[in-house]
């Protein structure tokens, strides 16, 4: 609810949609910012992300674990990380989440220019 010094969304006001076995939340998008929140069932991944040029993101694990995997092919690395964690992909790099299977993963993405 927009008013002159902020604007509030709540998570019924958020855009529902999966992306592989990702539910994604979609808070914000503008010209500036992507804010969005994401829940993988056990054993679940996400689709590939090519990444944002020209962008800035982070991504923040709230709860469980989750294992990154950055780059393609011969180059890639895959990174695990858990509830407190969080990750600065450079601009370009191609991400894939896959979770650790235990108990649901949530995480938050943000990305801006």
């Amino acid at each position: 609810m927009p008013n002159a010094r902020f604007e509030l969304r709540r998570e019924a006001d958020a855009k529902v949609f999966m992306d592989g076995g990702e539910m994604v939340l979609r808070y914000f998008t503008t010209d500036k910012i992507l804010f969005s929140a994401s829940t993988l069932a056990p054993g679940e991944r996400s689709n590939r992300d090519p990444g944002h040029a020209g962008a800035h993101e982070i991504g923040y694990c709230e709860a469980g674990q989750i294992v990154l995997q950055f780059g393609d092919d011969d180059d890639r690395e895959f990174v695990r990380i858990g509830a407190g964690d969080d990750t600065n992909p450079w601009r370009t790099v191609k991400t894939l989440a896959g979770n650790v299977p235990a108990a649901s993963t949530k995480q938050f993405v943000s990305t801006g220019t």
